[in-house]
């Protein structure tokens, strides 16, 4: 029984082409991205040893399942499958999973809640280095996983899935609710597991990761530590870079849930229908494939790593050789060779040099 006249269209207003060159862009450069993130941090056995890293690849693979979602998506919209192609059972299923977009939204609250994760094992890391290193590993990353995807899921499952169906052509998504009351509860729960809590816990764990920093600074400014003053430089790096992140998310995150709130407070319900609203949606979706240009950019350990993979090929091409048109002239000894295609070569030993314009012989 539908506790409302509330309906909630499948289909985007951004319709045809538009859809899946939205759909496409956003999901290639996704899939591109985090597997490039992906294969950099494995591919360091020493990166895999720290715990924040283990999850920046989570996050990553989550991302790119979401960014290949977007892709079939886009796909689906190009091939001309809509809802009237179903019926019965098949088309009610379409709507429960496909009309609601209840992978995408799994994804998404997936990789809200890993970002969490990641923020409060660098609280631990910062505030309590010795019970960190003692007492969390690899297999308690496990768990924090598991549990963050079960408890998505099921989230996911209750509040669009069982919400949803098909009714003459059209998917009444998230509207099938016993009671008004009911319906009320799903959409405050929605807004708070998704967007209030995780922005409030990651706020929490920046301003006291920033004092046990602040406090740790007065302490190396009485007593000269080198070695910790390194690790407190490298601590810092990873806050900056999951503070963009995090930045990243509060932009990406907020235009839907202001939108999504008017809707379940009936303050302005139009507006769920409107073009701004999908636009918001594709906002969200955006998300899922910027996050490897801000480790580029910014985290440390990730361009170290780079540099390790990548700089030995940009070494060898960066080699300088020219035709030598020149004499060099100077104090010191040195070996010298000069090709047959007038390639000079010298290398000195001691001493300085100047060079003369002429011509080699």
């Amino acid at each position: 029984m539908r506790a409302s006249n509330r309906t909630v269209m499948d289909d985007d207003l951004f319709e045809g082409s538009t859809a899946v060159v939205i759909y496409v862009c956003i999901g290639l450069i996704g899939i591109v991205g985090n597997s490039f993130v992906i294969y950099i941090f494995t591919k360091s056995s020493e990166m895999m040893t720290k715990m924040v890293n283990v999850l920046l690849t989570h996050q990553s693979i989550i991302d790119l399942a979401a960014s290949v979602c977007l892709v079939t998506m886009g796909h689906v919209k190009y091939s001309g499958v809509v809802i009237t192609t179903f019926s019965g059972l098949s088309a009610d299923l379409y709507c429960r999973f496909i009309g609601s977009k209840a992978v995408l939204w799994v994804f998404a609250s997936c990789s809200t809640w890993n970002l969490v994760f990641v923020n409060l094992e660098r609280y631990i890391g910062v505030s309590f280095p010795i019970w960190h290193k003692t007492s969390l590993s690899n297999r308690h990353i496990v768990g924090v996983i598991c549990f963050e995807w079960i408890f998505n899921i099921m989230f996911v499952f209750c509040t669009a899935v069982l919400t949803s169906k098909y009714s003459n052509g059209t998917c009444l998504v998230s509207t099938e609710w016993k009671t008004e009351e009911l319906s009320i509860f799903g959409g405050v729960s929605a807004l708070l597991v998704n967007f209030t809590f995780p922005i409030v816990i990651m706020m929490v764990c920046y301003i006291l990761i920033i004092r046990v920093l602040r406090k740790r600074t007065k302490v190396e400014s009485a007593v000269v530590n080198v070695n910790s003053s390194g690790q407190d430089n490298l601590e810092k790096n990873v806050l900056k870079t999951l503070a963009l992140v995090s930045l990243t998310f509060l932009i990406c995150w907020t235009p839907n849930i202001v939108v999504y709130f008017l809707f379940i407070s009936k303050l302005y319900m139009k507006l769920f229908t409107t073009t701004f609203y999908h636009f918001t949606v594709y906002l969200v979706y955006l998300n899922c494939c910027l996050n490897p240009f801000i480790y580029a950019a910014q985290y440390k350990d990730f361009q170290r790593q780079m540099k390790k993979l990548f700089g030995r090929t940009i070494s060898a091409g960066s080699s300088i050789t020219g035709p030598g048109t020149g004499t060099g002239t100077g104090t010191g000894t040195g070996t010298g060779t000069v090709t047959g295609t007038g390639v000079v070569r010298v290398q000195l030993q001691t001493g300085s040099a100047t060079d003369n314009p002429g011509t080699s012989k």
